[in-house]
């Protein structure tokens, strides 16, 4: 393995272990005890677990899409190129859901939330571009 195909493994393991992170260490504790984050976010208990699942579903997901990508880059299959899109169409709106709660609906910490959201925006671009590169056929000599 060598070239688009191993930076396409690399990347798509990073975006799998982001993912798993915030849904290991930062969602699933939240729902346990939802009350300080949801007065410091100026939001009521069940509005931050509505959020909390909201978060946890697009995280799921494209840690689901960014794991199937690296299985499917491993064993050359041409899936890769379809689940690397629907990582990349997840980060998009992960992206925008980031920025429109931090513009309308977080009290608190709106500026990392846009920051959060607009990184994820640049994810998803990429992560869709990557897995073209990564499964465009070049033939082996």
């Amino acid at each position: 393995m060598y070239g688009w195909r191993l930076v396409g493994v690399f990347a798509f393991s990073f975006f799998a272990l982001v993912e798993l992170g915030d849904l290991v260490l930062e969602f699933w504790p939240g729902y346990n005890g939802p009350g300080a984050a949801s007065e410091l976010a100026g939001l009521s208990n069940n509005q931050q677990i509505i959020r909390l699942l909201l978060l946890s579903m697009f995280a799921g997901g494209i840690f689901a899409a960014s794991l199937a990508t690296v299985i499917s880059l491993f064993r050359r299959g041409r899936t890769a190129r379809y689940t690397s899109v629907a990582a990349g169409v997840l980060y998009i709106v992960y992206g925008l859901f980031q920025i429109a709660s931090g513009l309308f609906w977080i009290a608190a910490n709106q500026t990392v939330l846009i920051a959060i959201g607009a990184l994820y925006l640049v994810f998803g671009p990429l992560a869709i571009w990557l897995g073209r590169q990564a499964t465009h056929y070049r033939p082996e000599f």
